[in-house]
């Protein structure tokens, strides 16, 4: 019996370097690529907290990102991504906490509030890709993202109260600088490939004030990939 086990276990072992050893996880062609991807993306702000206490006040709303991003291999499949990409979102008050805010400030109407921000994205990404056909590869990363508000507004459509509000700045009351945690995923073919990712806010965007909020992204993308 203790022979048939040793007999496995070695079996076992060399179809596994055999298999590390494929295009799988190790493509001897791995070359350094740069691409560009338009997405779809959601701006999702997590619950609103006081203390103990916390809602989730805010519904996602739609927006846009372009990413330049180059893709450096390091090791077998393994692959470092880094770039820039511009973002465009929204995120927009739910209706019962709309309700619930014209009953404390009494004679005012309010029927929207909605968050447009603008700005810059700095991801850098450890990421692996399984070469699982010729032309064909699945791949997945991870990293952190750093997050810098360019231009932010509060919208605010009510009778008496409407108008434009900075949010950023002396006078605003969030932070323009946001570290997130990256994840994500796609499938290649050739030069074109779609991803589906998503970053998770770590920073209290909120400024001075007792309250927390964290901002997170969600985006699902076409891109094209070129060899450099």
């Amino acid at each position: 019996m203790k022979k048939y086990l040793i007999l496995a276990t070695v079996v076992f072992v060399s179809c596994l370097s055999s298999f590390a050893q494929s295009i799988i996880l190790n493509n001897p062609d791995n070359k350094t690529t740069f691409g560009i991807r338009l997405s779809y993306d959601q701006g999702c702000a997590g619950k609103y907290t006081v203390g103990d206490v916390g809602a989730k006040m805010f519904k996602a709303g739609e927006g846009m990102e372009l990413a330049g991003l180059y893709d450096i291999p390091l090791v077998a499949n393994l692959y470092l991504e880094a770039g820039m990409t511009l973002y465009y979102n929204t995120y927009t008050m739910k209706n019962k906490y709309l309700d619930a805010l014209e009953h404390e400030l009494g004679s005012v109407r309010i029927f929207k509030i909605k968050m447009k921000k603008f700005g810059v994205r700095v991801p850098v990404m450890a990421g692996y890709h399984f070469d699982i056909m010729k032309n064909m590869k699945l791949f997945l990363c991870t990293g952190p993202e750093l997050e810098i508000g360019i231009y932010g507004r509060e919208q605010i459509d009510g009778y008496p109260l409407e108008g434009n509000v900075d949010i950023y700045g002396s006078k605003g009351n969030m932070k323009r600088f946001n570290l997130l945690w990256g994840v994500g995923g796609g499938i290649s073919f050739r030069k074109f490939y779609i991803m589906v990712n998503g970053g998770f806010g770590m920073v209290n965007m909120l400024k001075e004030s007792e309250a927390k909020v964290h901002e997170n992204h969600f985006s699902m993308g076409f891109g094209l990939k070129f060899n450099i």
